[in-house]
């Protein structure tokens, strides 16, 4: 049977999809984020709790999610429809909070949904009327990450979103099954060929 708990640790609200004896832990108010995975009685995920429980501070660790772009902009700035828009790295979600649109648990599944609106905010960076939906499903020993974009404006909206996850690796070497063919690596700002294997250590 699998079940969500709630609890809190310094201040902040977290809840737990446990199932099977594996764990997901997510915590809205920072951007929604999955701070925790354990599955196999192996932590997945690396975690920086100083830069965690900081709000001042960018969160080193978990999966934080990137929207509506993911990466750096030139000059953290951009055009759209000649106007220049400020927007930092990675976007508005990553150091917001989002709201808990929903949860369920049964015998072969938990999940929890939420939900990240528009606001005069973040159309001061982003002039669009959105509402971003994220779903994580812990189910038969595997986490899936369900993202849904919902264009409430009159005009197209441009976004390339994406996840920044922290793996917790020992030997710098990680595998990948992707259907991309090539990566681009910011530290020797390269495009190289992906093989299914990616070496962190060069």
């Amino acid at each position: 049977m699998y079940s969500i708990e709630e609890f809190d640790r310094q201040g902040m609200h977290f809840f737990r999809l446990k199932g099977e004896g594996a764990f997901v832990e997510v915590c809205p108010e920072r951007g929604g984020m999955i701070t925790a995975i354990h599955i196999a009685d192996e932590d997945l995920l690396y975690m920086n709790e100083e830069t965690l429980f900081n709000l001042d501070k960018n969160v080193r660790g978990g999966i934080p999610v990137l929207f509506p772009i993911a990466g750096q902009l030139r000059g953290k700035q951009y055009e759209w429809e000649g106007q220049v828009y400020q927007m930092a790295n990675h976007g508005l979600v990553w150091t917001r909070p989002l709201e808990v649109a929903g949860q369920s648990c049964g015998t072969d599944h938990a999940e929890i949904t939420l939900v990240f609106h528009s606001t005069p905010e973040t159309r001061v960076s982003y002039p669009f009327d959105f509402e971003m939906q994220l779903t994580y499903r812990l189910a038969g020993g595997k986490v899936t990450i369900l993202q849904k974009a919902t264009n409430r404006s009159v005009d197209s909206m441009p976004i390339c979103p994406g996840f920044h996850p922290y793996f917790a690796i020992r030997d710098k070497a990680l595998e990948l099954e992707t259907a991309a063919t090539t990566y681009f690596d910011y530290n020797g700002h390269k495009e190289k060929p992906l093989t299914g294997k990616l070496e962190m250590a060069g």
